[in-house]
């Protein structure tokens, strides 16, 4: 996944640096399945129940179960993203995505299942809260008591991605697999 940092509008502060009221947790899903969306119904609903209206849960689905039109454009998305706080990625596929890479540049906390076969292949800075459907709540609980408090769990987040998701590190990664 490649972003174009010229064309893409952040800031270089933590967002959560100072504690805070409420938390804003995204979830908009390419498809329901394949992402893992239907845990989420069960784990929002408990997460709510705890923390009331301390977090929002801001997702373009209904229950999670049957996907709707998305309400709102790409840009709309990306606005979104960059007021929130978490955004979960996927519980199922096993590796993160432009998604992900977004949230990390607009400086979201990111949760996403990484599959235990390509932890190899991951950076060991990688801002990623790696999550599977068994501990998913648990870790999303953690998460959203640290932004709370406003300590960031990740802090270099978009350092990592100024780092492994730019045209040099590709050209590099793929020129390396094509030489040996």
């Amino acid at each position: 996944v490649f972003l174009d940092f010229g064309h893409f509008i952040y800031e270089d502060s933590e967002k959560t640096s100072t504690a805070r009221n409420t938390v804003s947790i995204l979830h908009s899903p390419s498809a329901t399945k394949t992402k893992g969306s239907g845990h989420l119904d069960r784990i929002f609903a408990n997460l709510k129940e705890e923390f009331g209206d301390s977090i929002e849960f801001i997702t373009p689905v209904n229950k999670l179960k049957e996907i709707k039109s998305y309400p709102t454009t790409r840009y709309d998305l990306l606005n979104k993203m960059a007021e929130s706080d978490i955004v979960i990625d996927q519980l199922v596929i096993g590796w993160y995505g432009l998604k992900a890479v977004e949230a990390l540049m607009l400086d979201c906390e990111v949760v996403c299942f990484i599959e235990h076969e390509l932890l190899e292949y991951l950076p060991p800075e990688a801002p990623i809260v790696n999550v599977n459907i068994l501990n998913a709540e648990a870790r999303i609980r953690e998460l959203i008591c640290q932004v709370l408090a406003g300590n960031s769990v990740n802090p270099n987040k978009q350092k990592y991605v100024k780092t492994h998701h730019n045209i040099e590190s590709y050209r590099d990664y793929f020129k390396k697999l094509w030489i040996q």
